[in-house]
């Protein structure tokens, strides 16, 4: 049985957009997909840790741990595949963030683009991305 890697995801809205990465020469994940800013978490950090770190290493955008909400009862569970061929198995916490400075910025890794929320489904979405935005836009208007 394969370890089950936990990752975060970091929701950002700006009006009627969501903020989503497109797979940067570096990632080993595969090319053309899209997804939100997000990744592992790493053994010494809390869940808003990691979302602050990956937030700006993925998108160049700062937040404060205060600022970023787990969303309650949303976690996705799957197998993501990779460049090299393989596959790894992963849990997904959603997280939102309410406050950030900056502006996206593209890095080796992932290729930050604002995205009318509208237009989302025409995209190359990992699997779960459009669930989590919805989650997380009926979350804002409770």
């Amino acid at each position: 049985m394969n370890k089950v890697i936990k990752t975060v995801v970091v929701l950002v809205f700006r009006g009627e957009s969501v903020l989503i990465v497109g797979q940067g020469k570096e990632s080993d994940h595969i090319a053309g997909k899209y997804g939100l800013p997000g990744g592992r978490v790493e053994d010494t950090e809390t869940g808003k840790e990691a979302a602050v770190r990956e937030l700006k290493e993925e998108a160049g955008l700062l937040a404060e741990a205060e600022d970023i909400i787990k969303l309650p009862d949303v976690e996705y569970f799957g197998d993501m595949a990779r460049k090299d061929g393989g596959k790894i198995s992963m849990s997904m916490k959603v997280f939102l963030c309410g406050k950030y400075q900056g502006e996206p910025k593209n890095t080796d890794e992932a290729e930050p683009i604002w995205v009318p929320i509208n237009k989302l489904s025409e995209y190359n979405l990992l699997p779960n991305i459009e669930d989590a935005v919805n989650k997380g836009l009926n979350f804002l208007k409770k």
